[in-house]
């Protein structure tokens, strides 16, 4: 008898592993103050070179408390790709330069998470929304280029056995 109670709900598990979805909450990041992917871009856009600090976090609507001061590689590597710059004509006023720049950064982000089982062993997550990432960089007070958009529409999906999420090393981890 439990050998075909066990059967049955095996067949049961395998036949609704397609369409058992189980909500998985969101991940929201600054959506307070935009009211959309698109107002974000738009107010991104009315931003000008030489705006003050000032003038771009109150056109954006957000303040400094909301955002991310960045490294100086962080910002180097913003501006051009790669954490390390040696100028070739005077290295003093190449330091002095990048000594110059700052940045903020900070995360947009609204994405819906839905899991549910692709197979009765295996976790599947859905991820669906926007996901992104605005740098800003300043010298001497003023913006010193547009602002610099990462990122995008997110439409992305994983899985994982619960043999992964109870392998020995994670419970090894929790028990330090």
């Amino acid at each position: 008898m439990r050998v075909l109670l066990s059967l049955f709900c095996l067949l049961l598990l395998t036949a609704c592993a397609q369409f058992a979805p189980v909500p998985g909450g969101d991940n929201r990041v600054n959506t307070d103050h935009f009211a959309g992917p698109e107002d974000l871009i738009t107010k991104l856009n009315q931003l000008e070179k030489g705006m003050t600090d000032m003038h771009v976090f109150e056109l954006i609507g957000i303040s400094v408390n909301d955002v991310t001061r960045m490294q100086r590689s962080e910002v180097v590597e913003a501006l051009y790709s790669t954490s390390s710059f040696a100028g070739t004509e005077d290295p003093d006023r190449t330091q002095w330069f990048l000594h110059s720049l700052y940045g903020y950064s900070f995360k947009y982000t609204n994405l819906e998470k839905e899991h549910g089982f692709s197979t009765p062993i295996r976790l599947r997550t859905m991820e669906e929304g926007n996901d992104y990432r605005v740098v800003l960089v300043f010298q001497g007070g003023r913006l010193f280029e547009k602002p610099i958009l990462t990122g995008g529409p997110v439409k992305r999906s994983s899985s994982q056995t619960f043999f992964d999420i109870l392998s020995p090393s994670v419970a090894l981890d929790a028990v330090r």
